[in-house]
């Protein structure tokens, strides 16, 4: 249990490395973009519909998971605040140029290691300061950056993150980030060849049936996981037995939080929802700010249908952090 428990922490921290290497590669230091003027509402739903447009033409095949968040929102909520008040001080102004961060992910569940992941990120960067950027702070830790091409698109691999095999480019102004073969997809497609996640019919299905004018989306689908892995799951796990999953969470007030989860089965359901009342009897009195998270959140289970929802006023949120 112990091992299983640990290799589900090493999985969740891989995630969020993840998503903090997108957000600090895809944004841009100071003077790298032209500064902008604050959107009116309705100019900024219209460009975030737009972004998303790109998003789906911009994304290849391949990927099961598709996450999405407005970064100019989230970075105005608490959470967001609270995350760049504890970013290092360059990376502070970086990402006052980030507009959108997109992640593709194609694997068999959110806990287990892709094999195929691709950020885009929509930034007001001028390619070359940030490049520039890139490699003054390789030489800093003495590391490189190297550069190679592939269909005539220069892609440049960054040495000096503690790993080798994240590599970005550029296109129509996006960053494009993430393993090789992942960016060599993108700028195939960009060039007419291969073809985007618009032809994931299951996914897109998911995409048009939510929200995704709100700060955070997430659509996904899992293949049929062979019968021994099903077995070895443990209960650290969120997404076995799961065929399809829906997120949206508006952090513009607080923690606006929905969650759909279609099981493959109806039985594996009701265990989530007993699981979620397990958590509370467990760990509600000894971790105060778990507690408040169990206590406010809300299952609802029909047939293989599992609703999560949870609702957190701004204090409440702040609270949290």
């Amino acid at each position: 249990m112990m091992k299983n428990t640990q290799s589900s922490f090493n999985r969740f921290s891989f995630w969020a490395l993840s998503l903090v290497l997108l957000l600090a590669l895809s944004a841009c230091g100071k003077g790298c973009g032209k500064e902008e003027s604050p959107q009116a509402p309705e100019e900024a739903a219209s460009a975030n519909k737009e972004q998303n447009t790109s998003i789906l033409k911009a994304m290849p095949d391949g990927k099961n998971i598709l996450l999405s968040v407005d970064w100019k929102e989230f970075s105005g909520s608490p959470l967001g605040i609270k995350f760049q008040e504890s970013a290092p001080p360059e990376l502070k102004s970086y990402l006052q140029k980030v507009e959108r961060l997109t992640l593709g992910i194609g694997g068999p569940s959110i806990e287990k290691d892709p094999d195929d992941i691709l950020g885009i990120a929509h930034t007001s960067i001028e390619e070359d300061k940030f490049l520039s950027e890139m490699q003054d702070e390789a030489q800093k830790t003495g590391g490189e950056l190297a550069q190679s091409e592939y269909q005539g698109v220069k892609i440049y691999q960054g040495r000096n993150a503690g790993r080798d095999d994240f590599f970005i480019s550029f296109i129509d102004g996006k960053v494009l980030m993430g393993l090789k073969k992942s960016v060599e997809k993108a700028i195939d497609l960009h060039q007419g060849k291969g073809k985007s996640i618009e032809t994931n019919e299951t996914l897109m299905a998911k995409y048009h049936s939510i929200d995704t004018g709100k700060t955070l989306w997430l659509v996904a689908s899992f293949p049929e996981e062979p019968a021994a892995e099903a077995a070895e799951a443990d209960m650290m796990e969120m997404t076995p037995g799961v065929g399809e999953m829906d997120v949206v969470a508006d952090l513009s007030q607080g923690a606006q939080v929905n969650a759909g989860l279609n099981f493959k089965d109806a039985e594996k359901a009701k265990e989530l929802e007993g699981m979620v009342t397990m958590y509370k009897s467990l760990f509600g009195a000894s971790n105060p700010k778990l507690a408040t998270i169990l206590n406010k959140l809300e299952v609802k289970v029909q047939d293989k249908r599992a609703d999560l929802k949870l609702s957190l006023n701004e204090e409440e949120l702040k609270g949290l952090l």
